[in-house]
């Protein structure tokens, strides 16, 4: 469904930037839950306030 072979997860504790010109293509995708999901994780990790 995602794009991608095989079962997988996002690691958030393994997070990594690489320059936009070393990305030739796209892997996969995730839904909006997921997106959802994802997003209240990495505000959890790095201690992000939302008031």
């Amino acid at each position: 469904m995602n794009g991608l072979k095989k079962r997988s997860i996002v690691r958030i504790g393994k997070m990594a930037t690489i320059d936009k010109s070393l990305v030739i293509g796209k892997l996969g995708s995730i839904n909006e839950t997921e997106i959802s999901e994802l997003h209240k994780k990495l505000i959890q990790l790095f201690d992000i306030k939302t008031d």
